[in-house]
Protein backbone atom coordinates (compact mmCIF):
# COMPACT_ATOMS: atom_id res chain seq x y z
CA UNK A 1 0.00 0.00 0.00
CA UNK A 2 2.81 2.20 0.60
CA UNK A 3 3.81 2.42 -3.24
CA UNK A 4 -0.14 2.78 -4.14
CA UNK A 5 0.02 5.80 -1.61
CA UNK A 6 3.02 7.61 -2.89
CA UNK A 7 2.36 9.69 -6.05
CA UNK A 8 6.34 9.50 -7.02
CA UNK A 9 6.97 5.76 -6.71
CA UNK A 10 3.45 4.91 -7.84
CA UNK A 11 4.59 6.56 -10.81
CA UNK A 12 8.18 4.96 -11.55
CA UNK A 13 6.31 1.92 -11.11
CA UNK A 14 3.87 2.97 -13.81
CA UNK A 15 6.83 4.34 -16.03
CA UNK A 16 8.17 0.90 -15.66
CA UNK A 17 5.24 -0.89 -16.71
CA UNK A 18 5.12 1.06 -19.69
CA UNK A 19 8.85 0.65 -20.24
CA UNK A 20 8.72 -3.43 -20.72
CA UNK A 21 5.95 -3.52 -22.45
CA UNK A 22 7.40 -1.09 -24.92
CA UNK A 23 10.51 -3.19 -25.11
CA UNK A 24 8.78 -6.12 -25.68
CA UNK A 25 6.83 -4.72 -28.69
CA UNK A 26 9.98 -3.22 -29.91
CA UNK A 27 11.48 -7.05 -30.17
CA UNK A 28 7.93 -7.98 -31.82
CA UNK A 29 8.00 -5.91 -34.32
CA UNK A 30 9.26 -5.96 -37.57
CA UNK A 31 11.32 -2.68 -36.94
CA UNK A 32 13.52 -4.81 -34.58
CA UNK A 33 14.43 -7.45 -37.75
CA UNK A 34 15.12 -4.84 -39.58
CA UNK A 35 17.48 -3.19 -37.45
CA UNK A 36 19.41 -6.58 -36.42
CA UNK A 37 19.51 -7.63 -40.70
CA UNK A 38 21.05 -4.08 -41.37
CA UNK A 39 23.53 -4.26 -38.17
CA UNK A 40 24.21 -7.74 -39.34
CA UNK A 41 25.16 -6.30 -42.94
CA UNK A 42 27.74 -3.56 -41.13
CA UNK A 43 29.18 -6.22 -39.02
CA UNK A 44 29.91 -8.62 -41.62
CA UNK A 45 31.59 -5.85 -44.14
CA UNK A 46 33.64 -4.69 -41.24
CA UNK A 47 34.61 -8.23 -40.24
CA UNK A 48 35.40 -9.23 -43.83
CA UNK A 49 37.84 -6.16 -44.12
CA UNK A 50 40.86 -7.46 -42.95
CA UNK A 51 40.38 -10.99 -44.93
CA UNK A 52 40.17 -8.73 -47.66
CA UNK A 53 42.74 -6.09 -47.96
CA UNK A 54 45.21 -8.67 -46.21
CA UNK A 55 48.93 -8.15 -44.51
CA UNK A 56 48.32 -4.35 -45.15
CA UNK A 57 45.39 -4.08 -42.73
CA UNK A 58 46.61 -2.15 -40.08
CA UNK A 59 45.07 -2.26 -36.51
CA UNK A 60 44.54 1.95 -36.97
CA UNK A 61 42.62 0.64 -40.10
CA UNK A 62 40.44 -1.32 -38.38
CA UNK A 63 40.12 0.95 -35.25
CA UNK A 64 39.09 3.47 -37.81
CA UNK A 65 36.46 1.72 -39.66
CA UNK A 66 34.36 0.80 -36.11
CA UNK A 67 34.35 4.04 -34.83
CA UNK A 68 33.32 5.80 -37.52
CA UNK A 69 30.89 3.51 -37.82
CA UNK A 70 29.40 3.72 -34.04
CA UNK A 71 27.02 7.21 -35.20
CA UNK A 72 25.66 5.54 -37.83
CA UNK A 73 24.94 2.85 -35.56
CA UNK A 74 23.20 5.22 -32.82
CA UNK A 75 21.49 6.73 -35.95
CA UNK A 76 19.51 3.77 -37.02
CA UNK A 77 18.52 2.42 -33.55
CA UNK A 78 16.75 6.00 -32.80
CA UNK A 79 15.60 6.35 -36.36
CA UNK A 80 13.67 2.87 -36.29
CA UNK A 81 12.72 2.74 -31.89
CA UNK A 82 12.63 6.15 -31.23
CA UNK A 83 10.69 8.19 -33.87
CA UNK A 84 7.81 5.97 -33.16
CA UNK A 85 7.13 6.21 -29.47
CA UNK A 86 5.09 8.55 -29.48
CA UNK A 87 3.02 8.87 -32.55
CA UNK A 88 2.50 4.90 -32.41
CA UNK A 89 -0.26 5.53 -28.99
CA UNK A 90 -2.58 7.70 -31.32
CA UNK A 91 -1.51 5.70 -34.86
CA UNK A 92 -2.49 2.43 -33.73
CA UNK A 93 -5.28 3.85 -31.58
CA UNK A 94 -4.10 2.29 -28.29
CA UNK A 95 -4.17 5.81 -26.83
CA UNK A 96 -8.13 4.74 -26.39
CA UNK A 97 -7.14 2.63 -24.11
CA UNK A 98 -3.95 3.80 -22.38
CA UNK A 99 -5.38 7.01 -21.46
CA UNK A 100 -8.76 6.23 -20.36
CA UNK A 101 -6.92 3.80 -17.32
CA UNK A 102 -5.48 5.54 -14.38
CA UNK A 103 -1.76 6.29 -15.82
CA UNK A 104 -0.28 10.02 -15.92
CA UNK A 105 1.34 10.62 -19.49
CA UNK A 106 4.05 11.59 -17.66
CA UNK A 107 4.91 8.12 -16.90
CA UNK A 108 3.89 6.62 -20.55
CA UNK A 109 6.37 9.15 -21.68
CA UNK A 110 9.37 8.54 -19.30
CA UNK A 111 8.71 4.60 -19.77
CA UNK A 112 9.10 5.05 -23.37
CA UNK A 113 11.93 7.15 -23.20
CA UNK A 114 13.48 4.80 -20.68
CA UNK A 115 12.82 2.10 -23.54
CA UNK A 116 13.90 3.51 -26.36
CA UNK A 117 17.30 4.86 -24.49
CA UNK A 118 18.07 0.94 -22.77
CA UNK A 119 17.40 -0.98 -26.20
CA UNK A 120 19.61 1.73 -27.95
CA UNK A 121 22.15 1.74 -25.91
CA UNK A 122 22.32 -2.34 -25.36
CA UNK A 123 23.13 -2.36 -28.86
CA UNK A 124 25.58 0.08 -29.06
CA UNK A 125 27.03 -1.26 -26.17
CA UNK A 126 26.91 -5.25 -27.89
CA UNK A 127 28.74 -3.08 -30.97
CA UNK A 128 31.26 -2.01 -28.95
CA UNK A 129 31.97 -5.36 -26.94
CA UNK A 130 32.02 -6.57 -31.11
CA UNK A 131 34.14 -4.39 -32.33
CA UNK A 132 36.60 -4.85 -29.18
CA UNK A 133 36.77 -8.56 -29.56
CA UNK A 134 37.90 -7.97 -33.13
CA UNK A 135 40.65 -6.28 -31.99
CA UNK A 136 42.19 -8.35 -29.29
CA UNK A 137 41.67 -11.01 -32.07
CA UNK A 138 42.75 -9.24 -34.87
CA UNK A 139 46.08 -7.47 -32.91
CA UNK A 140 45.82 -8.63 -29.12
CA UNK A 141 44.43 -5.31 -27.84
CA UNK A 142 42.25 -2.34 -27.52
CA UNK A 143 42.57 1.34 -28.24
CA UNK A 144 42.33 2.75 -24.60
CA UNK A 145 40.25 5.10 -26.42
CA UNK A 146 37.11 2.44 -26.57
CA UNK A 147 35.83 3.18 -23.19
CA UNK A 148 35.71 7.21 -23.89
CA UNK A 149 34.28 6.44 -27.27
CA UNK A 150 31.42 4.27 -25.72
CA UNK A 151 30.22 6.74 -23.27
CA UNK A 152 30.16 9.58 -25.98
CA UNK A 153 28.07 7.28 -28.53
CA UNK A 154 25.57 6.95 -25.13
CA UNK A 155 25.78 10.76 -24.99
CA UNK A 156 24.69 11.01 -28.71
CA UNK A 157 22.20 7.98 -28.48
CA UNK A 158 20.13 10.78 -25.77
CA UNK A 159 20.60 13.68 -27.97
CA UNK A 160 19.44 11.57 -31.11
CA UNK A 161 16.19 9.73 -28.98
CA UNK A 162 15.22 13.23 -27.83
CA UNK A 163 15.16 14.78 -31.69
CA UNK A 164 13.36 11.70 -32.24
CA UNK A 165 10.93 11.69 -30.12
CA UNK A 166 9.99 15.38 -30.68
CA UNK A 167 9.29 14.64 -34.37
CA UNK A 168 7.34 11.74 -33.10
CA UNK A 169 5.62 14.13 -30.74
CA UNK A 170 3.55 15.97 -33.60
CA UNK A 171 3.68 13.39 -36.37
CA UNK A 172 0.37 11.70 -37.01
CA UNK A 173 2.23 8.60 -39.02
CA UNK A 174 4.95 6.36 -37.88
CA UNK A 175 6.38 5.95 -41.16
CA UNK A 176 6.25 9.71 -41.65
CA UNK A 177 7.86 9.91 -38.68
CA UNK A 178 10.84 7.93 -39.10
CA UNK A 179 11.80 9.02 -42.41
CA UNK A 180 11.53 12.63 -41.19
CA UNK A 181 13.83 11.43 -37.75
CA UNK A 182 16.13 10.08 -40.66
CA UNK A 183 16.44 13.35 -42.44
CA UNK A 184 16.89 15.47 -39.85
CA UNK A 185 20.07 13.78 -38.50
CA UNK A 186 21.44 12.52 -41.25
CA UNK A 187 20.77 15.37 -43.59
CA UNK A 188 19.70 18.56 -41.85
CA UNK A 189 21.32 19.38 -39.01
CA UNK A 190 24.48 18.23 -41.25
CA UNK A 191 23.50 20.61 -43.67
CA UNK A 192 23.24 23.73 -41.65
CA UNK A 193 26.28 22.66 -40.13
CA UNK A 194 28.09 23.29 -43.12
CA UNK A 195 25.92 26.37 -44.37
CA UNK A 196 26.80 28.22 -41.16
CA UNK A 197 30.38 27.00 -40.92
CA UNK A 198 30.64 28.58 -44.19
CA UNK A 199 28.93 31.89 -43.18
CA UNK A 200 31.82 32.04 -40.23
CA UNK A 201 30.17 31.01 -37.11
CA UNK A 202 31.21 28.90 -34.59
CA UNK A 203 29.36 25.53 -35.01
CA UNK A 204 31.01 23.54 -32.13
CA UNK A 205 27.30 23.64 -30.40
CA UNK A 206 25.79 21.44 -33.20
CA UNK A 207 25.21 17.97 -32.48
CA UNK A 208 26.59 16.88 -35.34
CA UNK A 209 29.99 18.34 -34.93
CA UNK A 210 29.55 16.90 -31.09
CA UNK A 211 29.54 13.90 -32.11
CA UNK A 212 32.80 13.73 -34.17
CA UNK A 213 34.19 13.24 -30.59
CA UNK A 214 33.04 9.67 -30.49
CA UNK A 215 36.03 9.50 -32.95
CA UNK A 216 38.47 12.14 -32.45
CA UNK A 217 38.80 10.84 -28.74
CA UNK A 218 40.86 7.66 -29.87
CA UNK A 219 44.42 8.28 -29.63
CA UNK A 220 44.79 5.09 -32.10
CA UNK A 221 42.35 7.31 -34.35
CA UNK A 222 44.04 10.55 -34.04
CA UNK A 223 47.18 8.97 -35.27
CA UNK A 224 45.85 6.95 -37.61
CA UNK A 225 44.32 9.82 -39.24
CA UNK A 226 46.84 12.00 -39.03
CA UNK A 227 49.44 9.44 -40.74
CA UNK A 228 47.39 9.67 -43.22
CA UNK A 229 46.72 13.57 -44.03
CA UNK A 230 50.09 13.37 -44.03
CA UNK A 231 50.97 10.59 -46.18
CA UNK A 232 48.55 12.43 -48.77
CA UNK A 233 50.06 15.94 -48.25
CA UNK A 234 53.63 14.00 -49.36
CA UNK A 235 52.08 12.53 -52.20
CA UNK A 236 50.65 16.00 -53.51
CA UNK A 237 54.31 17.40 -53.01
CA UNK A 238 55.39 14.63 -55.03
CA UNK A 239 52.96 13.94 -57.95
CA UNK A 240 54.82 12.52 -60.17
CA UNK A 241 55.11 9.21 -57.50
CA UNK A 242 51.16 8.62 -58.97
CA UNK A 243 50.92 10.86 -62.01
CA UNK A 244 51.78 9.98 -65.60
CA UNK A 245 52.60 13.90 -66.50
CA UNK A 246 53.40 13.10 -70.18
CA UNK A 247 50.38 10.93 -70.43
CA UNK A 248 47.65 13.24 -68.70
CA UNK A 249 49.36 15.93 -70.24
CA UNK A 250 48.35 14.80 -73.72
CA UNK A 251 44.99 13.93 -72.16
CA UNK A 252 44.45 17.69 -71.46
CA UNK A 253 45.98 18.61 -74.80
CA UNK A 254 43.79 16.26 -77.16
CA UNK A 255 40.47 17.87 -75.03
CA UNK A 256 41.83 21.12 -75.06
CA UNK A 257 40.63 24.01 -78.05
CA UNK A 258 42.04 26.74 -76.34
CA UNK A 259 46.08 25.20 -77.42
CA UNK A 260 46.94 25.33 -80.41
CA UNK A 261 48.24 22.07 -81.76
CA UNK A 262 52.01 21.23 -81.56
CA UNK A 263 52.23 22.98 -77.84
CA UNK A 264 54.59 20.89 -75.51
CA UNK A 265 52.76 18.94 -73.38
CA UNK A 266 55.08 20.64 -70.25
CA UNK A 267 54.42 23.83 -71.65
CA UNK A 268 50.57 23.66 -71.32
CA UNK A 269 51.07 21.11 -68.24
CA UNK A 270 52.81 24.28 -66.72
CA UNK A 271 50.04 26.38 -67.90
CA UNK A 272 47.32 24.29 -66.12
CA UNK A 273 48.75 23.63 -63.01
CA UNK A 274 51.06 26.24 -62.12
CA UNK A 275 49.58 29.60 -63.57
CA UNK A 276 45.90 28.71 -62.48
CA UNK A 277 46.55 29.93 -59.22
CA UNK A 278 46.07 28.51 -55.52
CA UNK A 279 44.84 24.72 -57.14
CA UNK A 280 48.60 23.41 -58.14
CA UNK A 281 49.18 19.91 -55.95
CA UNK A 282 51.91 21.64 -53.70
CA UNK A 283 49.20 23.47 -52.89
CA UNK A 284 46.67 21.03 -51.74
CA UNK A 285 50.10 19.28 -50.78
CA UNK A 286 50.68 22.09 -48.36
CA UNK A 287 46.70 21.94 -47.14
CA UNK A 288 46.78 18.70 -46.24
CA UNK A 289 50.08 18.67 -44.25
CA UNK A 290 48.60 21.59 -42.43
CA UNK A 291 45.53 19.61 -41.48
CA UNK A 292 45.69 17.62 -38.20
CA UNK A 293 42.81 15.24 -36.04
CA UNK A 294 43.43 16.87 -32.00
CA UNK A 295 42.26 15.26 -29.16
CA UNK A 296 38.68 16.73 -28.62
CA UNK A 297 36.96 18.82 -25.69
CA UNK A 298 35.23 15.20 -24.52
CA UNK A 299 33.47 17.05 -21.38
CA UNK A 300 32.00 20.02 -23.77
CA UNK A 301 31.17 17.64 -26.71
CA UNK A 302 29.20 15.28 -24.00
CA UNK A 303 27.40 18.64 -22.28
CA UNK A 304 26.40 19.27 -25.58
CA UNK A 305 24.75 16.15 -27.18
CA UNK A 306 23.04 15.94 -23.55
CA UNK A 307 22.08 19.55 -23.98
CA UNK A 308 20.55 18.83 -27.67
CA UNK A 309 18.49 15.74 -25.82
CA UNK A 310 17.40 17.88 -22.63
CA UNK A 311 15.71 20.41 -25.02
CA UNK A 312 14.48 18.23 -27.32
CA UNK A 313 12.72 16.18 -24.72
CA UNK A 314 11.45 18.80 -22.95
CA UNK A 315 9.82 20.16 -26.04
CA UNK A 316 8.01 16.49 -26.83
CA UNK A 317 6.92 16.34 -23.46
CA UNK A 318 4.56 19.68 -23.40
CA UNK A 319 3.79 18.42 -26.99
CA UNK A 320 2.72 15.25 -25.53
CA UNK A 321 1.11 16.68 -22.60
CA UNK A 322 -1.23 18.98 -25.05
CA UNK A 323 -1.80 16.30 -27.75
CA UNK A 324 -5.60 15.15 -27.68
CA UNK A 325 -6.60 11.85 -29.26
Amino acid sequence: MAKMDNPVLESVRQAYVVMKNEIKKYFSGKRMLLFLVLLAIVLVILTSAPFLIGSDFSEGQMLTMYLTMSPLIVLMAATLFASITIVSEYEERTALIVFTRPISKASIFFGKLAASLIVTVGFVLLYYLYASLMMVIQFGSVDSGIPVSFGLACAYAFGCIGIAMLISSFMKKSNTATILTFVALMVVISAASMVLSLAGMNVSWMIDQAAGSISNCSPGYRDYTNEQLQLMAQMMMDPGSFIDFNAYASALIAASTTFPPGVLASEFLNTVMVDSGSWTFGAIGEMFGSMSVSAPDVLKDTFTMLAWGVVALVGSFILFLRREF
